[in-house]
């Protein structure tokens, strides 16, 4: 990428991040993080602006997908197996819309209107509706920022290449693969769907980030990732403290995306990938927009902090755990010898 190029779009995430944490908080949106995950999870990847059509269009998919999650809710609770093999059949299709079709904002809102929404709807529709709101919201002033954020730093050369999808068989079994591992977050959302959403939306992206062919690259990275996402999330709300104003909390959010930005499109340095840069990110801001609510209700934000960490860890231990085990079925799938039938003598 041309280095001129990769400045700008890590200039591009660090203005539309932290103008989502602007408007998500100086508008009062109900869970106003969720605008700057959106801004990230369509910044980070785009070449282009969105034009008003095709935000219209994405704005009214969503609203569709998410209220399909509502029924789904709905059906899981009145028939549990036709509800919950619909959800799965919905995560799978998601992933390889996502990885085949290299459509991954798409394949992720699909995600969540067949996994967290319709878990949420089964316990309390009435919060579920006020999710899909919030997320609405989130995105449209996620979509406004990247159009601001282009119209500051706009676009020098033409898109690089998108990397060739995998193959038909790899697709699949990374579909497989997500679909197992959003079974934990899908059972914690049915206890308590306030608290454990942070942990959903982390397991959405532990779906996606784990698509690497090799395990043990991708066991190495969604740990260290995750702890490095957790270690951000102390030092920005240290940092938040020695001035908890919103222009601060706007500061520190794009300083933090610029210093991931110039990592993640290689002007800096890193021993990473983009996608584990992505992931640490994605982590600080879930739980520094979780600790921000904690405080505004009253809980104790550091034991609140320690709980959702821990869970973190556990989904992913779990994430590695299920992807190895999955890895060496395969492999003693290939290993076997195959059968040929013994030929039959005529008489």
């Amino acid at each position: 990428m041309d280095p001129l190029e990769a400045r700008r779009r890590s200039h591009r995430l660090a203005a539309s991040t932290a103008l989502a944490i602007a408007a998500g908080y100086g508008l009062a949106l109900p869970l106003p993080y969720l605008a700057a995950l959106f801004a990230v999870f369509l910044t980070s990847g785009a070449s282009e602006a969105p034009r008003a059509k095709r935000i219209v269009v994405i704005l009214l998919a969503l609203a569709l997908t998410l209220g399909i999650g509502v029924i789904l809710g709905t059906l899981a609770s009145t028939y549990p197996a036709t509800g919950l093999a619909l959800m799965a059949a919905g995560i799978y299709l998601s992933t390889r819309i996502a990885t085949s079709e290299g459509k991954a904002p798409a394949g992720m809102l699909l995600s969540i209107g067949c996994a967290v929404i319709p878990a949420i709807a089964a316990v309390d529709p009435g919060l579920a509706a006020t999710l899909i709101q919030a997320m609405v919201l989130a995105m449209a002033v996620a979509l406004l920022c990247q159009v601001v954020a282009f119209a500051l730093f706009p676009a020098t050369g033409p898109a690089p290449a998108p990397p060739p999808p995998p193959a038909l068989a790899d697709s699949q079994w990374i579909a497989l693969r997500a679909t197992l591992f959003m079974v934990p977050p899908v059972g914690l959302l049915l206890l308590d769907p306030t608290f454990y959403l942070p942990v959903a939306m982390k397991s959405l992206l532990l779906s996606r980030e784990a698509s690497a062919v090799s395990a043990r690259a991708a066991t190495r990275e969604l740990l260290t990732s995750t702890l490095a996402g957790g270690a951000g999330a102390v030092l920005f709300w240290l940092l938040l403290g020695l001035a908890p104003t919103l222009w601060f909390f706007t500061l520190w959010t794009a300083v933090f995306t610029g210093y991931t930005g110039y990592r993640l499109y290689g002007l800096a340095p890193t021993r990473h990938g983009p996608s584990w840069w992505v992931n640490a990110l994605v982590t600080l801001l879930i739980l520094l927009g979780a600790a921000v609510q904690d405080s505004a209700a009253g809980r104790d934000v550091y034991q609140a902090f320690a709980l959702r960490m821990a869970l973190f860890l556990g989904v992913t231990g779990y994430a590695i755990v299920a992807m190895a085990a999955l890895e060496r079925w395969r492999e003693q799938r290939r290993a076997a010898p195959t059968r040929t039938p013994e030929a039959v003598p005529c008489s």
